[in-house]
């Protein structure tokens, strides 16, 4: 009898926390997100948290997938990596010139944030031929180039960030 107590009174709180859950949205990422808005909005701490957020998921599912691969003695799979351009409090790998440029390689399913991106990309940088190429073909390409991989931006305005950002 106390049985089907604890399990009715666990029912009801399942239920009733999922009617809650349903209120909230979660907001779905593809390969590529932009959160903009004014200043002191929440822009940074939605797409920080998204970030974290994909970043772990990612985590978690490397790390079963490389369990099995253990077992059956086949080569392990890339860790993914956060990769940031500004100061986190978690490990980060810090988002250079040649990454963005495409000289070098993101690690394979990893989590980009850039926070403020028209401090790494504005609107005036239109002049330089070679460096719009390269930039939209990262904006482009990132979902490919990490084989499942994620960009976070955030800006104030989309229209100070560069025509690549814009286009994608």
């Amino acid at each position: 009898m106390k049985i089907l107590l604890y399990l009715l009174v666990a029912l009801a709180i399942l239920w009733f926390v999922r009617r809650i859950m349903n209120k909230f949205k979660v907001p779905k990422i593809g390969s590529m997100v932009l959160f903009s808005g004014g200043v002191k909005c929440g822009k940074t701490s939605l797409a920080l948290a998204t970030a974290f957020s994909e970043y772990r998921a990612r985590c978690r599912k490397v790390k079963r997938i490389n369990f099995f691969r253990k077992i059956f003695k086949k080569p392990l799979l890339e860790m993914p990596l956060l990769y940031s351009n500004i100061p986190l409090s978690v490990p980060y790998v810090p988002v250079t010139e040649d990454l963005l440029l495409r000289k070098k390689r993101f690690a394979y399913n990893c989590v980009v944030y850039i926070g403020e991106a028209s401090l790494v990309a504005d609107s005036m940088m239109c002049k330089d031929m070679e460096l719009n190429e390269r930039l939209l073909l990262f904006n482009k390409l990132i979902g490919h180039e990490t084989k499942g991989g994620c960009l976070v931006y955030d800006s104030q305005c989309v229209g100070d960030v560069h025509f690549s950002i814009k286009r994608c």
